[in-house]
């Protein structure tokens, strides 16, 4: 097991297994996407009496954890081939991306829409964002049943569609870097969370800093440093 060194910069973890997405941002040094982690684990949605929602780093299911990272970013290389069909480049990675991608997969998957909280406090600009419930592969929404739609003509219904490809080439959707979220916890639907940031940048942070895509790597070698640390 990897031991993280506490370094001041962020609180230590109290989480349910070793080598989740927190731990790795700590390793990388991502302090920023360690802070998104920590808003996250404060925000909490009442269902039913109880708090849910927040963001539990390592836990079974939670969007942190590493099974599910791992299928996240397996998914994000999927969207990159679905991107390829139509001349786009491939979405890169980064890890402020990733961290809002998890904290707003783990609220959305309490609440079945788009949680505006890390974005409002944040002051998030230029980004999107793509949500699905239920499906083992959000793809089979967001390209094939609502490219079906946008190439019969509708306008109507297909705005995950245009995020992904972006078609009628729109330069607030002309997207160069993401991160993926995915929460499969039982009794709630898996929920799969597209963040999307132009190269001119997602907004910027309380502290001041700038969430830019100036770090972004190709999503198979994020992939790649991912699974080395969890598995070493």
């Amino acid at each position: 097991m990897r031991i993280i060194p506490y370094n001041g910069f962020m609180k230590p973890v109290n989480n349910s297994s070793a080598n989740n997405l927190y731990d790795f941002f700590v390793y990388r040094k991502a302090e920023e996407a360690c802070r998104i982690l920590d808003f996250g684990r404060d925000q909490w949605q009442a269902d039913g009496g109880s708090e849910a929602g927040r963001t539990v780093c390592g836990q079974s299911g939670d969007a942190t954890d590493a099974a599910g990272v791992l299928r996240a970013l397996d998914l994000i290389i999927e969207g990159n081939r679905l991107r390829s069909r139509h001349g786009l480049n491939a979405l890169a990675v980064t890890d402020e991306l990733m961290a809002m991608a998890a904290v707003n997969a783990n609220m959305s998957a309490v609440i079945r829409a788009h949680w505006m909280g890390l974005r409002q406090s944040y002051g998030l600009q230029y980004t999107g964002e793509n949500l699905a419930w239920g499906y083992d592969n959000p793809f089979e929404g967001w390209y094939e049943e609502e490219g079906r739609l946008y190439e019969s003509g509708s306008r109507s219904g297909v705005g995950h569609y245009l995020n992904l490809v972006n078609p009628e080439q729109e330069p607030e959707r002309d997207y160069v870097a993401c991160g993926f979220g995915l929460v499969t916890k039982p009794g709630i639907l898996v929920t799969a969370c597209h963040e999307f940031a132009a190269a001119y940048g997602a907004g910027t942070t309380p502290k001041g800093v700038r969430i830019t895509t100036e770090n972004a790597i190709p999503a198979e070698e994020y992939r790649d440093a991912f699974m080395k640390f969890i598995t070493e």
